[in-house]
């Protein structure tokens, strides 16, 4: 009888330890509530399913993610106090998305979490992250090594605060080939952004190039998509080309030390046949 007990012991301990590293595929709509386990090792959305998490507090994501083509992720806040909190720790698990991924605070009163590391990130379908700042600030921030978006990430206040966006682990490099719209939100680069995509600065977003030393890709584009959003930049780097369109609706396009102009020529130049405008400091 001791042996049996010592066995089936020993047994439990090898299931607790499976179902810890276990994998989760979804084939099919799944629709679940409140706080989840995710003690998987990866979870997989197939082509055709989603996975809807409603009023969920805490989803703490432990491995992988992949969202395939035709299929969503979904978490949405509870109505309340407490702002809904979606993490995946470093070095934990890789984010792939093929499908759509949804994240929704807007109930809450208090803002959201969202912070993603892990080892890798890859969008080629659709994020996003519906955020507030009524009390407090959001924590948005998308920092794996390895950054990849093929795709479209909205990234959305419903009022302006000064909570930080971040795209990139610092000092790294993001590739940005698809499409990044920043509503009421405040981005500040940390990481060298290279691709030919496209960030888009709508209802009074500032973008912050806090650090030109890493460089630019000539051919990102920085959109100013309404007159209440801004530019600017950290004028201490090497001379380089940022390419910005929409501006001319009484944006602001701004430095971070003072320009400077002497007898032989003036501080700023423009070219209006290029669109092209110098700037000397």
């Amino acid at each position: 009888m001791k042996f049996l007990s010592i066995s089936a012991s020993v047994l439990l301990a090898s299931s607790t330890v499976l179902a810890t590293f276990s994998n989760l595929d979804i084939w099919s709509p799944k629709i679940s509530r409140d706080t989840i386990n995710l003690n998987y090792g990866k979870i997989e959305i197939h082509a055709g399913a989603f996975w809807s998490i409603w009023n969920n507090d805490v989803t703490a994501l432990k491995g992988n993610l992949q969202v395939d083509q035709n299929a969503g992720f979904y978490i949405s806040g509870k109505d309340g106090f407490f702002g809904l909190s979606v993490t995946l720790a470093s070095g934990c698990g890789s984010i792939t998305n093929n499908g759509i991924i949804a994240f929704n605070s807007f109930r809450t009163l208090k803002p959201p979490t969202y912070n993603l590391i892990g080892i890798s990130f890859t969008n080629n379908g659709e994020i996003y992250f519906g955020t507030n700042s009524r009390v407090g600030l959001p924590f948005v921030s998308i920092t794996a090594p390895s950054w990849t978006n093929n795709g479209l990430i909205v990234i959305w206040d419903q009022c302006r605060g000064s909570g930080i966006v971040s795209l990139g682990a610092p000092l790294k490099t993001i590739t940005n080939n698809g499409q990044i719209c920043l509503h009421n939100e405040l981005y500040k680069q940390t990481s060298y952004i290279q691709g030919s995509g496209c960030i888009t600065a709508d209802k009074d977003t500032s973008i912050f190039l806090s650090n030109l030393v890493l460089g630019i890709d000539s051919k990102q584009t920085f959109y100013l998509a309404d007159s209440e959003s801004s530019i600017r930049a950290n004028a201490l780097g090497k001379p380089q080309t940022i390419t910005v369109a929409g501006f001319g609706n009484g944006n602001i396009i701004g430095l971070d030390i003072p320009i400077v102009s002497c007898s032989s020529k003036n501080a700023w130049d423009y070219d209006s046949k290029t669109g092209s405008s110098d700037i000397w400091t």
